[in-house]
């Protein structure tokens, strides 16, 4: 009985104790991007992005992110696509 008090205790301290937690948002920009199509043809000077069965071709997209310039850990990530006219 005393143990569970104790353990009790010793969760609301914990709780309470002040936590520093901080995070820096980082905005990168790509540093190479681009898509192959399924015979794995890629025109490097094309800058759009293209995805899924077109004309009997599957494309697949990817982008590349220079990293090495961030010394924190990284938790999470978004990647923001635009759209343009379709």
């Amino acid at each position: 009985m005393l143990e569970k008090h104790i353990r009790k205790l010793i969760i609301a301290t914990l709780l309470y104790l002040p936590i520093a937690v901080s995070a820096v948002p980082l905005t990168l920009n790509h540093s190479d991007s681009g898509w192959y199509k399924s015979p794995g043809s890629h025109n490097s000077g094309n800058q759009n992005y293209i995805a899924g069965n077109i004309y009997n071709n599957n494309y697949r997209n990817w982008f590349a992110f220079d990293l090495a310039g961030v010394t924190q850990n990284i938790v999470s990530a978004k990647l923001r696509l635009y759209t343009g006219t379709v």
